[in-house]
């Protein structure tokens, strides 16, 4: 059976917003309080962000939450970025 429920891709929403804003990992993570490595994890999808670090983000870089839900099909193609 085909689930016919969108994919969403937070870690790759969380990465276009820092590379939208010209940030380093490093400054992104210092700004809202995480490691570099946390981070790391967050935009390779190998951790999940809370709902609370989402709404943190939003609102340090001044954007609707849901631009961090970016919709994927089955292949993340490069030229998201």
């Amino acid at each position: 059976m085909v689930s016919k429920c969108k994919k969403f891709n937070v870690g790759i929403g969380i990465k276009i917003v820092r590379i939208k804003k010209g940030l380093k990992q490093y400054e992104m993570a210092g700004q809202l309080g995480i490691s570099q490595n946390y981070l790391s994890l967050l935009e390779n999808n190998k951790a999940s962000p809370s709902l609370e670090l989402l709404s943190r983000i939003a609102c340090e870089y001044n954007i609707p939450i849901g631009e961090l839900f970016v919709e994927v099909d089955n292949e993340i193609r490069p030229d998201v970025w």
